[in-house]
């Protein structure tokens, strides 16, 4: 067997100890390929460290690679839970317009399997539940009316700007007809005026604790009048705050007043 000079010994070491560390997609071409090299080195010894080099490295792709599909096969929501992250806002669920999506109804029928909320309103509009699923606004996936009806968050992307408050042209006729439509919708210039104040981040973080249960810490929606856990009432402060129009819009939708509303 012929022998290889120590520089390329040494190097060799080195590339498979970065691998080692740096496990990737090529992974096991370069553990052949690793393997094909160390067929040439001399002593047995040091062909044995590479062996045992190469299966350490396999073991941990194979570790990987299970690890990711695990994580990309779990159904959207899951792993999520009602309090979310205040460290970790995410902008998909806070909306163009100013609601917070983590408090709609469809969000949480989608995000934490509770399909009944998603088929009080497929029964309202005589449609399948599937079509109201709504992973947020900014997201690939949208319940019908945030995908079929809503036009700001198309006019925000034609102008780029990440909210409304952004526009010169604020608030809007569209935007104004839409905020006055329901309840859920009351506070969406404090929220605008907030955003631009302090940021979507900070915005995000007052809101968890906005539409949180008091005693549990749960989310609710507006239209959750007890707490969807713990049974508390009011529910959060929005609903405390803005009870007696949720109620008025409620009672005007006698057909409705037993189901489930929707955020959008």
């Amino acid at each position: 067997m012929s022998r290889i000079p120590e520089k390329t010994r040494k190097d060799l070491k080195q590339e498979a100890a970065r691998w080692e560390k740096e496990i990737s997609t090529e992974t096991p071409k370069q553990i052949q390929g690793l393997l094909n090299d160390a067929e040439a080195l001399e002593p047995e010894s040091l062909r044995e460290e590479i062996r045992i080099g190469a299966e350490r490295m396999a073991k941990r792709h194979e570790e990987t690679i299970v690890a990711e599909e695990m994580e990309t096969s779990k159904p959207f929501g899951e792993g999520m839970n009602s309090r979310h992250d205040p460290q970790n806002p995410e902008k998909s669920l806070a909306a163009v317009c100013g609601l917070f999506c983590p408090a709609c109804t469809l969000f949480i029928g989608t995000a934490e399997n509770e399909p009944h909320r998603l088929k009080a309103v497929a029964d309202i509009y005589h449609t399948t539940p599937d079509v109201w699923e709504c992973h947020g606004c900014r997201s690939e996936k949208r319940g019908y009316f945030c995908r079929n009806e809503c036009k700001m968050a198309d006019c925000a992307k034609e102008k780029g700007i990440e909210f409304c408050v952004e526009c010169e042209e604020y608030p809007c006729q569209e935007l104004r007809t839409f905020k006055e439509l329901r309840p859920h919708r009351i506070e969406l210039w404090e929220n605008q005026r907030r955003i631009k104040e302090v940021g979507y981040a900070r915005w995000y973080e007052e809101m968890l604790d906005h539409y949180a249960c008091p005693q549990c810490r749960t989310l609710n929606s507006a239209y959750d009048l007890k707490c969807r856990s713990c049974g508390a009432e009011p529910s959060c402060a929005y609903v405390d705050r803005h009870k007696d129009e949720i109620l008025a819009y409620l009672s005007n939708h006698k057909d409705r007043s037993q189901r489930t509303e929707f955020q959008g």
